[in-house]
């Protein structure tokens, strides 16, 4: 068996398969340990491919391949997977926190560019690593507010959060 091309799909689903256990994804798909390591093995670029409906199956039995899926995919079409978590929670704790990390990303964002940046109207690669740790973070407790308000669209959802003293 050839290494694997690191960002390849063979390697993606190799680390996919190694996160959720192979004798579980054997057992839970029904196929053999000999059939999954064909399906990461490079020799196999046109004989034993992992059917879609495997991937898809794969995917909902285990959350953490799903994740490494999306991860792979998300890269490919130049973007990143960002798991949503889940929607418990303050609503205005998780509001003010996000205003909070939004008005510190930008108050660095604009530091980071004046002019008493090494590198005016740019940034510099320290820099460029604090503002992104910055927006990171600020993505981070966006996501954390988006599913504590997804979570009450649902009316039901909306008369526990109250019952239990939520805001």
């Amino acid at each position: 068996m050839r290494p694997l091309r690191p960002n390849s799909f063979h390697a993606m689903l190799a680390e996919a398969l190694d996160a959720c256990g192979r004798k579980h994804v054997e057992a839970e798909l029904g196929r053999s340990l000999s059939m999954i390591s064909r399906w990461t093995d490079p020799d196999e670029e046109n004989g034993r491919r992992m059917p879609a409906p495997d991937l898809d199956l794969l995917c909902r039995r285990f959350p953490a391949a799903a994740t490494v899926v999306a991860h792979h995919f998300a890269g490919i079409a130049g973007g990143f997977f960002l798991p949503v978590e889940e929607g418990d929670g303050d609503v205005a704790a998780a509001a003010s926190d996000f205003t909070m990390r939004f008005a510190d990303t930008a108050s660095g964002v604009t530091a980071a560019l004046g002019l008493g940046s090494k590198l005016p109207g740019d940034l510099t690669p320290e820099e460029a690593e604090d503002v992104h740790a910055r927006i990171v973070q600020t993505q981070l407790s966006l996501n954390r507010l988006s599913a504590i308000v997804q979570t009450r669209r649902a009316p039901q959802a909306r008369l526990r959060a109250v019952e239990a003293g939520g805001k």
